[in-house]
């Protein structure tokens, strides 16, 4: 999860609202801590924070003398929200992440003070799963059985997108379709065919989706226990 904040909190926004009055639109100004601490025992926003002032005023003006006074500002010229929502298929992309989730920093209440307009908070978690047996049943592309976690409310996109990232033979772009056995009990038990490969198999649309059990250990598409795994094919086909 990232949580975003739009603005600073309410005595952070007097604090840098008063540095910006002090540099009198020079970095350059000497902004003495003493004067600082007087100025912030005038105003009544910030008197139960006065413990967390003088840290953050060090903290604001190391970052001016990096910087401009532009850092002083106390919210984005442009929406942070948004671009992140904008760009979340990137994000999961280049990360291998499974998705990413957007909430405003007021949602942690006191821990989202150290979140600010342009410094995001950033949660990792782990999703429970369970693992599913994904066979490949196409000769000569490097690809035989994979076991691959399934998370709750899985779809087709979000298992072949997790199952690229874990096989490296599957180039990127390249399309991955899953298919079920439209037997679950005699078909995995068929010989296979390699003139009719999709023989027995139904294909999974990308409207369903996949529920987990975790006390049973199984994946379920539908009402119907994938007992067999799934087979995944690669690249454009036509089913026969």
């Amino acid at each position: 999860t990232v949580y975003v904040a739009k603005c600073y909190p309410a005595w952070q926004c007097v604090v840098l609202d008063t540095l910006r009055e002090m540099y009198k639109g020079e970095k350059g100004t000497a902004v003495d801590n003493k004067a600082v601490s007087v100025e912030m025992g005038k105003k009544p926003e910030v008197k139960k924070f006065m413990k967390k002032v003088m840290p953050f005023v060090a903290f604001m003006k190391e970052k001016v003398a990096l910087g401009d006074l532009s850092v002083l500002d106390t919210s984005l010229p442009w929406d942070e929200m948004k671009v992140l929502s904008e760009n979340i298929s990137y994000i999961v992309t280049t990360l291998g992440l499974e998705g990413v989730d957007l909430a405003l920093s007021s949602d942690l209440g006191e821990k989202g003070e150290d979140c600010r307009p342009g410094a995001p908070i950033i949660a990792f978690r782990t999703e429970p799963s369970v693992t599913l047996q994904l066979t490949n049943n196409q000769p000569f592309t490097g690809l035989f059985n994979t076991a691959c976690p399934i998370l709750q409310g899985d779809t087709v996109k979000n298992i072949t997108r997790r199952l690229a990232r874990m096989e490296r033979n599957i180039k990127e772009g390249t399309p991955v379709s899953l298919y079920r056995w439209t037997d679950p009990v005699m078909g995995p038990r068929t010989m296979p065919d390699m003139k009719t490969p999709l023989a027995g198999l139904s294909q999974v649309m990308e409207k369903e989706s996949f529920t987990i059990n975790l006390e049973q250990n199984i994946v379920k598409l539908g009402e119907l226990t994938l007992e067999a795994g799934l087979i995944f094919r690669v690249g454009q086909e036509t089913a026969a």
